[in-house]
């Protein structure tokens, strides 16, 4: 969940055409059973389907190769890879008051990974082994949001996670739902040395397990894709309980538009928040589609328990709408956004493609980075307009740049 914030630490936590819609009513996706297999996905897909498609737009982006759909017109650079601590890294977004230092979440080894003068000295590389929680606080993690509240010293970040609690010795025999998203300090000294094993942790939700995007809402309050329950889920910590704490009592839970969204296995369903349009820009992965929340448009519904507070939680209606559909230009796996200067960036995890399209929905450009499949999760742009992806097969961090 990406805002233009650009990075070499790593930071290892060790334990525990294009349809845009414009029908006002609210719309009920349906699951697809079979996006698991993406070994059926076609040659084809990832490229606006012909002749439909139409002719192409008179000007592209820059940054996506401006309308040659080329990659001989821009520059990729791999910014670090596995040798550099790289594990299936998922999402990545750039520190929003130090913007040369890249934050990065993998889901294979359960960690943080902290870049900082990418570009300068690519392969320079610091690990910092320390303070962290994989087993449940850092577990799987599927994406990360920086906010603008302070934990500690250094701004607040959240994660989510794509698994379910299915570690039940370290929580206390508790459910399988016991799971959701983890807020946490971006102070990298807290990470290091000895200390209690969960010290850089600054809070923990419950109630929201295969959660597989995040992003923040406003204070500390977030917005999460939460597969379990195929709904979007907002989490608000309040006031965070300090390092290594445990009281989670003014936390405020809600799912929203329940049954409209499904996920993938493994496949990360990035999210985009658009504070002044009050916009939710959603990967409904397993849909095929990129679809659209207005969350100003809530109305309560039924409670339901939660595990952390006496507050109640309810499901609120809430109008979603498609505005990108996948199956009509061959977009099979909807993974990465990114909003950037009016208009919203859309990765195909099992193409490797790119999409630009503007906010209504219409297509603008495209780039094939020839990446594969299972490869491209997260985006995000640093301060002067470089596109990052994380490609999460291939385990690598990659820049794409406009040549001079």
């Amino acid at each position: 969940m990406m805002k233009n914030y650009a990075g070499s630490i790593v930071m290892t936590a060790l334990l525990p055409l294009v349809a845009c819609s414009t029908d006002t009513t609210r719309e009920t996706a349906q699951p697809n059973n079979n996006n698991n297999n993406m070994n059926n996905v076609s040659p084809d897909a990832g490229v606006p389907m012909e002749p439909d498609a139409g002719p192409p737009p008179p000007q592209g982006l820059a940054i996506l190769g401006n309308g040659t759909h080329s990659l001989g017109e821009v520059e990729l650079t791999v910014v670090a890879d596995a040798a550099d601590d790289l594990n299936l890294p998922t999402d990545l977004e750039f520190h929003p008051e130090r913007k040369n230092e890249l934050w990065v979440v993998n889901e294979g080894s359960s960690q943080f990974w902290v870049g900082t003068d990418l570009g300068t000295d690519l392969k320079s590389v610091n690990s910092i082994r320390g303070r962290g929680a994989h087993l449940h606080f850092l577990t799987k993690p599927s994406g990360l949001a920086f906010g603008d509240r302070y934990c500690g010293n250094e701004l607040c970040l959240a994660t989510s996670h794509g698994n379910v609690n299915d570690r039940p010795q370290t929580t206390g025999n508790a459910p399988v739902d016991f799971m959701g998203p983890s807020l946490w300090t971006s102070d990298v000294m807290t990470y290091r040395g000895s200390g209690p094993y969960h010290a850089a942790h600054y809070d923990m939700l419950h109630n929201s397990p295969n959660a597989m995007g995040i992003a923040w809402d406003s204070g500390n309050a977030f917005w999460l894709f939460d597969g379990y329950h195929r709904a979007i889920a907002h989490y608000d910590f309040n006031d965070d309980h300090g390092a290594g704490g445990s009281d989670h009592s003014d936390g405020e839970i809600n799912r929203w538009a329940q049954g409209s969204v499904a996920m993938v296995d493994g496949v990360p369903s990035h999210l985009e928040f658009d504070s002044e349009s009050g916009l939710l820009y959603i990967a409904d992965t397993g849909n095929k589609r990129v679809a659209v929340m207005d969350t100003n448009s809530g109305v309560q519904g039924s409670s339901y328990r939660n595990y952390d507070t006496n507050r109640p939680s309810y499901r609120y209606d809430a109008m979603i709408t498609t505005l990108v559909d996948g199956g009509m230009i061959g977009i099979q796996q909807p993974s990465g956004l990114a909003l950037y200067e009016g208009h919203l960036y859309v990765s195909d995890h099992a193409t490797g493609t790119i999409y630009g399209f503007k906010l209504d929905g219409e297509l603008v450009d495209y780039i094939d980075t020839q990446r594969g499949s299972g490869t491209i999760a997260g985006l995000a742009f640093d301060s002067t307009g470089n596109l990052y992806f994380a490609d999460k097969a291939n385990e690598q961090i990659v820049k794409i740049s406009v040549k001079p």
